[in-house]
């Protein structure tokens, strides 16, 4: 069959355990991006790029309405606060996966749109830097990312292990 398009159908996220069903206006996963640097040595004609780690990740979740559990995660200067998001996608034919969306990091960002006072629900985002990101799709581990414990684990090959491995941790 076609690879066909997937939708995204529904949307769940819980913040430190916490339950949003109901409230989520959207979900901004992490970017991961290379950090590099340019490298040119004798004998070649040009610049390359050189991987010299990753770049700081950032993820935001929206929700309609005041959540006091997405207010109360800003401020404690710990990077501990753990965010799932969970959704269903939906093949063309009707087969429904899952992907999930696990973090845990510091929530640098509450911003609340305008309050017009109209009787619209207000729209919080909430802005976090995860140190920790897995990204799981129908049972399969694509992501898992540990900046802290050095671990960079993508689709089963852990891409930093013969590091940890020489630096002996």
């Amino acid at each position: 069959m076609a690879n066909i398009i997937q939708q995204f159908k529904s949307i769940n996220a819980f913040i430190n355990g916490v339950v949003l069903q109901g409230t989520i206006d959207g979900f901004e996963p992490p970017t991961v991006t290379s950090e590099t640097e340019e490298f040119r040595a004798g004998g070649m004609d040009g610049y390359v790029d050189v991987e010299t780690g990753q770049e700081k990740m950032e993820c935001s979740l929206m929700t309609k309405g005041i959540q006091p559990d997405i207010i109360g995660a800003w401020g404690s200067g710990k990077p501990d606060t753990r965010l799932e998001v969970r959704g269903a996608l939906e093949n063309y034919d009707g087969t429904v996966k899952s992907v999930v969306y696990e973090m845990t990091g510091l929530v640098t960002t509450i911003e609340h749109d305008e309050l017009q006072g109209r009787g619209e629900l207000p729209r919080v985002t909430l802005t976090m830097n995860p140190n920790f990101y897995k990204m799981t799709l129908d049972g399969e581990v694509k992501y898992e990312i540990d900046v802290v414990n050095n671990q960079r684990i993508i689709d089963g090959t852990d891409r930093l292990a013969e590091i940890r491995a020489a630096i002996g941790s």
